[in-house]
């Protein structure tokens, strides 16, 4: 994650130095099977940090103290075992939101005219900031919450709910806290939550079902559906946008033939799921399962008779 220079302003060298060092570090380790201490060294230098061997291997240290497996063979060359990380997911975005907040205070003491150069989503904003707190510690402390809620499509309803909180999701920029109700498992947006109380109950965690359920999920909503093959085929100008972000770790990209490529995704099919692929519009084609191709008929077709 190495930033660009913009004129006399190295926003890179904004960056604290211990941070900066880890980050770089990670980058490298990730880009290489394997990698040397004098290759490091020498990106470092590159990157204008100072490097000596017991600070290098302090960062090594830190590092696998928060749950990454960095490896060494016998040569001394060094290498990050993704899969026996512990929680690599949430580490990257720790890294990430850490360079960013960094880079954004940094940014602050700078002259005034140059944070216009930094934009964020205008809903990116975590709402509730005070309850996303409390309802992580109820989630570590494996207590019952108990709130207020207000529906989208019922704005005049408001509804108290009393939940067994077993997980925090982000999806676009917004979080919800998931876990069990009496009549089941709900997810329940943060900003619509109000009158939280954390309840002196203890309940047992269902935390490993709760994330096989996502496993085979877009977005939030769980589906009755069971999880099938869906194959797509897209126009080939779609093909880099897919790689870059995928739509779900299930997913296989075929190679181009002609002016299109084939798609699987392993999933349940849900409402965010036919949204994320109605947003292609006609670079999409459902190939199967043909009740998803007819649904997707059905939507097509419908969307088409408002402009008749």
């Amino acid at each position: 994650m190495i930033f660009p220079y913009f004129g006399k302003i190295n926003f890179y060298v904004c960056i604290m130095s211990a941070t900066k060092r880890q980050l770089l570090l990670l980058e490298l380790l990730e880009n290489a099977e394997y990698i040397s201490v004098k290759a490091i060294e020498m990106s470092y230098k590159m990157e204008g940090l100072k490097y000596s061997k017991s600070q290098f291997y302090r960062d090594i240290d830190f590092l696998k103290t928060i749950g990454y497996c960095i490896e060494n063979d016998n040569s001394g060359n060094f290498n990050l075992n993704i899969l026996l990380s512990d929680n690599y997911d949430f580490l990257s975005h720790y890294y990430k939101h850490l360079a960013m907040s960094n880079l954004c205070e940094s940014a602050t003491k700078l002259n005034k005219d140059f944070l216009k150069f930094i934009v964020f989503e205008k809903n990116s904003t975590l709402h509730n900031f005070t309850l996303f707190n409390t309802v992580f510690k109820a989630i570590c402390n494996k207590n019952n919450i108990e709130f207020k809620h207000t529906s989208y499509y019922f704005p005049d309803k408001i509804e108290t709910y009393k939940l067994s909180p077993f997980l925090l999701k982000e999806y676009k920029n917004r979080w919800y806290v998931v876990g069990e109700t009496s009549k089941g498992f709900r997810t329940f947006g943060l900003d619509r939550i109000n009158n939280l109380t954390v309840l002196d109950e203890t309940i047992s965690s269902k935390f490993e079902k709760t994330i096989a359920m996502f496993d085979h999920t877009v977005g939030l909503n769980f589906s009755d559906y069971e999880p099938t093959i869906i194959k797509l085929s897209f126009h080939k100008s779609q093909e880099p946008y897919l790689k870059s972000l995928p739509i779900h770790f299930s997913q296989k990209i075929f190679p181009v033939v002609g002016d299109r490529f084939e798609l699987t995704l392993f999933l349940s099919y849900n409402f965010e799921l036919k949204q994320e692929l109605l947003k292609y519009g006609h670079f999409v084609k459902v190939i199967s399962p043909q009740w998803i191709k007819d649904d997707f008929k059905l939507e097509l077709e419908n969307a088409l008779k408002l402009y008749d």
